[in-house]
């Protein structure tokens, strides 16, 4: 198994010296529908947000205590894994991730599904990161909000997606502070069409609903 598998957020954002990597995926499960640290202390202030006029900037920010810990306990439960993606293997924990924090939930149905949560605990920037590094080199790039926190769906230009099944996700918690999510299709959901932005999506709302929950 790879660590870099969701190339999108696989990129070198030499300006801010980081590496920004989501990978994962998303069997065509059917998910219920639900309604997120740079800073020392939750009670930090977001940031002001000086970015480009296109970069939404985050109203209700959540403690950076949100993003504590691993993906693994806290982004999502087991029962919601399933749902998009059918019975995990043992997760894959990466506590040391380049970016911060991350976990990986491999399908052990033989369909090739994939769900990646990355806490982006190691870079600064927030949205702003995301809009000026990623923006220039996708595809697909749409922009949405989740729950009222701004996010993006993305992919690679050239990326075909009827093929690769792929698709990532940022989410703005806090204007310096952001978890993204990468998904894979599983073979039958890609079979049948499955939009795997829109998966991806499902997927970002309720690890988003969990990180509300907890902070």
């Amino acid at each position: 198994m790879t660590r870099r598998f969701g190339v999108f957020f696989a990129l070198v954002c030499a300006s801010a010296g980081l590496l920004t990597a989501c990978a994962g995926g998303k069997v065509g499960g059917t998910p219920s529908p639900t309604t997120g640290a740079m800073q020392a202390s939750s009670g930090a202030a977001p940031s002001s947000g000086t970015g480009a006029a296109d970069v939404p900037q985050v109203q209700t920010p959540l403690p950076a205590t949100a993003l504590d810990g691993s993906p693994c306990d806290s982004a999502l439960t087991t029962e919601q894994v399933v749902s998009f993606i059918g019975s995990p293997k043992a997760p894959d924990r990466q506590d040391d991730f380049d970016t911060g924090p991350a976990c990986t939930w491999f399908s052990a149905d033989g369909v090739s599904g994939q769900i990646g949560v990355y806490y982006e605990t190691k870079i600064g920037g927030g949205m702003n990161v995301i809009y000026r590094n990623l923006k220039p080199k996708s595809g697909r790039w749409e922009p949405t909000t989740l729950q009222g926190y701004p996010a993006v769906a993305g992919t690679f230009k050239g990326e075909d997606q009827s093929i690769t099944g792929r698709c990532d996700v940022t989410v703005g918690i806090r204007d310096d502070l952001v978890f993204a999510v990468g998904l894979t299709l599983g073979d039958n959901a890609r079979k049948r069409g499955v939009d795997s932005c829109e998966g991806a999506k499902d997927v970002a709302n309720t690890v988003l609903t969990n990180l509300k929950g907890r902070a």
